[in-house]
């Protein structure tokens, strides 16, 4: 218990974001949604994005993303992906994922029913929505013509996989 207490303490904000979920995942359980565990987990609140309509040259977006990107937060999803695909016994599965994953996503995939995780395979690199420094996202795409967005956080640490959505056609 003392290590959920220190890290909660050094990462407030991620703390916050957690009890929210915790909170709307118990809620919708209590009210009979019918909501089934799925293989997709839920994450912290997408930061908010602006659109402007400014003309930015794609020569200084191309350098400012070479300069942030973290090609460790990159393997991570790529990796994490590529054991959450690989989908068969429940304890082998999660141990694929373990080194790449937080405990909190981890703790959320237990329960996960193995037969929704697709059975696909990447189909390509992993695209990239969001750059750092602390927070990463990226667009992974599946040879059954769907995708999944892995969001991974390196907050000073090793880069773990916070999240995995899949997206559907």
């Amino acid at each position: 218990m003392n290590t959920v207490v220190e890290w909660a303490i050094r990462r407030p904000m991620w703390a916050g974001a957690l009890m929210v979920v915790v909170a709307m995942l118990v809620l919708s359980r209590c009210s009979g949604t019918g909501a089934e565990p799925s293989a997709v987990a839920t994450s912290a609140p997408e930061p908010t994005r602006q659109h402007t309509e400014e003309h930015v040259d794609p020569s200084e977006v191309a350098s400012t993303q070479a300069a942030t990107h973290n090609d460790d937060a990159e393997r991570a999803a790529t990796r994490f992906t590529q054991a959450w695909l690989a989908a068969g016994r429940r304890a082998t599965w999660l141990a694929g994922m373990e080194p790449y994953a937080t405990r909190e996503l981890l703790n959320g995939l237990r329960s996960t029913d193995l037969t929704v995780v697709p059975d696909a395979h990447m189909s390509g690199p992993a695209e990239v929505l969001v750059d750092g420094p602390a927070l990463y996202r990226y667009r992974i795409g599946l040879d059954d013509d769907s995708a999944v967005q892995v969001e991974v956080i390196t907050d000073g640490d090793d880069p773990l996989v916070a999240s995995i959505d899949r997206e559907r056609e």
